[in-house]
């Protein structure tokens, strides 16, 4: 996906999310600000590498804002430190061994359909897009240090519980999908986390 069409879409999704109705007993929508916590995971990078170590798993962090147009449809932006993955060991489809440390670090912007089924419960979804800065450290003299930026999609979804009005925690899997590139390939990230959410 290049820039313009990533933008495109963006575009198409914001005007989707302000066009949205909102229930009438709840028309106001507001600002909100979190952060959240949790492991980030290189999904299905450790099946390159035979024979030593990867551990495509760390504890991951992100902070957010936004506004909601309406109650049940918030636009969100994020900037996540979401994944680091450790390899030492030897490429399956080479056989060349490598050594290298990869972290993930992400700006994302989403709608966020949200379901409330009880006065303290919601259950949410989320579609947007991410630009990515994935920064690649070699350990050895087969991986060179690079920093490969690429934009895509992220989505997931996730359960609310509301503590009153003003402070709801968040519990969410996200997923970046297909970050990267470069001499370490690509790979989707997964983002399991537990947040606060601060709402004005």
């Amino acid at each position: 996906m290049n820039k313009k069409e990533a933008w495109a879409i963006l575009g198409i999704l914001l005007v989707l999310a302000l066009a949205a109705p909102a229930p009438a007993a709840a028309q106001e929508g507001g600002w909100f600000l979190g952060a959240s916590a949790g492991k980030g995971q290189f999904r299905s990078t450790c099946t390159l590498y035979t024979g030593g170590t990867c551990d495509p798993d760390d504890t991951a962090y992100r902070v957010f804002g936004g506004f909601r147009p309406s109650p049940n449809m918030p636009i969100e932006v994020g900037y996540a430190s979401a994944a680091e993955v450790f390899v030492d060991a030897v490429r399956v489809d080479s056989g060349v061994p490598v050594s290298f440390e990869a972290t993930l670090k992400a700006l994302d912007v989403s709608i966020l359909p949200t379901y409330p089924f009880s006065e303290r419960f919601a259950v949410f979804g989320r579609l947007g897009l991410y630009r990515s800065q994935l920064e690649v450290r070699g350990l050895g003299a087969t991986v060179a240090n690079e920093s490969v930026h690429n934009t895509g999609f992220t989505f997931g979804a996730g359960l609310r519980i509301d503590l009153g009005s003003a402070v709801g925690v968040r519990a969410e899997w996200q997923r970046y999908d297909s970050v990267g590139g470069g001499s370490v390939g690509q790979a989707d990230i997964d983002y399991v986390n537990l947040g606060l959410e601060l709402r004005f």
